[in-house]
């Protein structure tokens, strides 16, 4: 978006970019948010005899997507094939850019899915039956989507050196796929916990 900036003084693009910036965030959060309370709601019409066995297969899943981010297995990766609109960025201002691309980012599922991590959020906001709740871990979701392009805006403000940050940060993918591969092992055992927990409290009565 620093593009869009490229003849003002750098004092207005300081301010521009500021307020892009909270644009951009403020979307992700509420398309998160959306969806996550609606997750949330719907996790509440499950029974809670049969939150064990969610957890269990929410355990089993992500230590399938882990797998798959290690690259040590192929899953399907149901998804809507889709992105953001691309004409928009020749016919919206600027803000409006940042408003209508964060929203549908932000929310996870409106574009196309890249990482197996994003199954996980959505699975645990509906695991959690409570909107409040599902909306906390997809609002984070969504604002975590949101700070890669607030990194990158500054170092991105001409074509070549979009390029070099494109080439450079391709390096990266595989420590950032074992990254996110440990967060969903972390979450395979969380819910392991729980499920042991929810066991043993059922065993008592």
């Amino acid at each position: 978006m620093t593009l869009r900036f490229a003849n003002k003084a750098p004092s207005e693009v300081f301010v521009l970019y500021g307020i892009w910036s909270t644009l951009w965030v403020v979307a992700h959060l509420a398309g998160g948010l959306f969806v996550g309370a609606a997750l949330g709601a719907i996790g509440m019409l499950v029974p809670e005899r049969y939150q064990p066995a969610g957890l269990a297969l929410f355990c089993i899943l992500c230590l399938l997507w882990a797998l798959r981010e290690f690259r040590l297995i192929k899953l399907p990766m149901p998804q809507w094939q889709r992105q953001v609109q691309q004409q928009w960025l020749g016919r919206l201002p600027w803000n409006l850019l940042a408003v209508g691309f964060g929203v549908q980012l932000g929310c996870a599922v409106a574009t196309r899915i890249k990482t197996t991590i994003t199954y996980a959020a959505l699975c645990a906001a509906l695991l959690v039956g409570s909107p409040i709740r599902g909306a906390i871990i997809m609002g984070t979701f969504g604002v975590a989507r949101a700070l890669p392009a607030l990194i990158a805006g500054p170092l991105v403000a001409s074509p070549e050196r979009s390029m070099r940050f494109a080439v450079h940060l391709d390096r990266y993918s595989t420590m950032v796929a074992r990254a996110m591969a440990g967060v969903l092992m972390l979450a395979a055992a969380a819910s392991a916990g729980g499920v042991w927990a929810a066991v043993a409290g059922m065993r008592r009565w």
